[in-house]
């Protein structure tokens, strides 16, 4: 247990009213939590999508007491979703925003090794799919191999789905190499 400052305060996890009353009362706090990040790039998307009304499903790999966390707010939302178990623990990220200089720092945890069988489970809900486009985003899970986006661009448009690919990288480049 540790102090960020001597100006600090604490509120219940996901509670952003509690902490807009803290920064109200308390102009002083110099750091505050803004937002947990749960679920990267691609979930991102189809939370926009939906929020839209669009035809949208998440497809991910989570595990453990986060990924089920995961779940409950994409049911929340109204995301329609379909999760690959894996084992270990989904990994959690926060935002933290400076309030003197309005800087955002990102902290993301790494997430369990992902095994290869886990990885067959998407390309296998992929090409059995009938999608118009399919979004392979952020960074590669531990334990994927380089061209897992390749391999899963290919079973995409296997279906004539058009694939949009948001990552940098080896994992991108491996992509555009077979592509």
């Amino acid at each position: 247990n540790f102090n960020l400052s001597s100006n600090n305060v604490k509120v219940p996890f996901g509670d952003i009213e509690a902490i807009r009353r803290a920064l109200e009362a308390d102009k002083a706090i110099g750091i505050v939590c803004l937002e947990t990040i749960q679920g990267g790039g691609g979930i991102n998307v189809a939370r926009v999508i939906s929020r839209f009304g669009g035809d949208v499903e998440a497809l991910y790999l989570a595990g453990g007491e986060i990924g089920s966390f995961l779940d409950r707010l994409l049911k929340n939302e109204g995301v329609r979703a379909r999760r690959i178990d894996v084992d270990g623990q989904t990994r959690i990220g926060f935002v933290v925003r400076e309030q003197a200089t309005g800087l955002e720092y990102r902290f993301v945890s790494e997430g369990p090794v992902i095994k290869a069988d886990e990885l067959h489970s998407c390309c296998d809900i992929i090409s059995s799919g009938s999608w118009d486009y399919v979004v392979l985003s952020g960074s590669l899970p531990r334990g994927a191999p380089e061209d897992t986006y390749a391999r899963m661009a290919t079973c995409a448009t296997s279906r004539r789905a058009r694939v949009v690919l948001d990552s940098s990288g080896i994992a991108l480049s491996a992509a555009l190499e077979k592509s």
